[in-house]
């Protein structure tokens, strides 16, 4: 509920400022000191021109997350952490780099079920604590479609690894890990002095995913696994706004991002006394989070 309500602030005084802006007279934002380079959204511009300078944000990051094996498991809960990103100047035909990263840890419930030693399957709920890393390289090229809009197609590498650890005696450590090539495309909505904002949505397709899993941490003879993803695929869409907080040149984005992942190979391990099959079942991943920060 606290991040739904501070997304509702940022928006209300994201067109709060919009409307003050577009009500001041040209020469006004043309002369005022406030509103001049390189201030003003230096990656994406009216007029194509090139960055003036590098680009650096750093700010929080808040995701409310579910992670579901359906017929086996749920997990949900909120992370937390940074998020950083650095925009180059403009290269080649027409396009910029851009690298950006995260480190989040949270909690979250578990709720599945366990094996008693007769076979027989018994509920289970638990509260954990994982970490997610994520980092991504976009190359990005600008085309103009209107005097006043700018869209940018990109393509790019991405990797996510996801950390889960041993809490308690039912509980073994597993590391799934993704290799991605991001696609999309951010198209400019609005240039404003004080306001900038557009809307990206990106597939990544997975290049190569493995989970591991340490078997060995509930039966010291069982081998541990590391298990190939056959597929899958994430989508993103998100917000982006830059806008100036009173003098100071900030960031907010509000994404939803989603991950379908197949079941992994199967592997085989001895556990407890007898040799068994495993894989790791088809999973999705839903994602609605929020970052905003400053501008460097």
């Amino acid at each position: 509920m606290k991040l739904f309500l501070f997304i509702l602030l940022f928006a209300v005084q994201s067109f709060a400022q919009s409307q003050s802006s577009s009500r001041r007279p040209s020469s006004a934002l043309q002369t005022s000191p406030k509103y001049s380079a390189p201030i003003a959204f230096k990656t994406y511009t009216t007029k194509l021109k090139n960055p003036k300078d590098r680009s650096f944000q750093l700010g929080a990051k808040v995701d409310s997350y579910s992670y579901e094996e359906p017929g086996v498991m749920k997990e949900d809960g909120q992370f937390t952490g940074l998020a950083a990103k650095y925009t180059s100047q403009k290269i080649r035909y027409n396009s910029h780099i851009e690298g950006e990263g995260s480190l989040l840890k949270g909690k979250v419930n578990y709720k599945g079920s366990l094996q008693d030693g007769a076979g027989n399957t018994v509920p289970f709920s638990a509260t954990e604590s994982q970490e997610i890393r994520e980092l991504r390289g976009l190359w990005i090229f600008e085309s103009e479609i209107s005097k006043t809009r700018l869209v940018s197609p990109f393509v790019g590498l991405g990797y996510r690894n996801l950390v889960d650890p041993r809490e308690h005696s039912f509980d073994y450590r597993r590391e799934i890990t993704y290799w991605t090539m991001p696609v999309g495309a951010r198209v400019n909505l609005f240039n404003k002095p004080r306001h900038s904002s557009d809307i990206t949505g990106t597939y990544d397709y997975l290049l190569e995913g493995n989970v591991k899993t340490k078997l060995s941490d509930l039966d010291a003879r069982a081998s541990d696994l590391n298990q190939f993803q056959q597929g899958g695929y994430g989508l993103r869409v998100s917000w982006d706004n830059r806008f100036m907080f009173q003098d100071t040149p900030a960031f907010a984005s509000l994404y939803y991002q989603t991950w379908d992942m197949e079941q992994t190979r199967t592997a085989q391990s001895e556990l407890f006394g007898t040799t068994g099959t495993f894989k790791e079942p088809a999973n999705k991943t839903r994602v609605l989070g929020f970052t905003a920060g400053m501008l460097f």
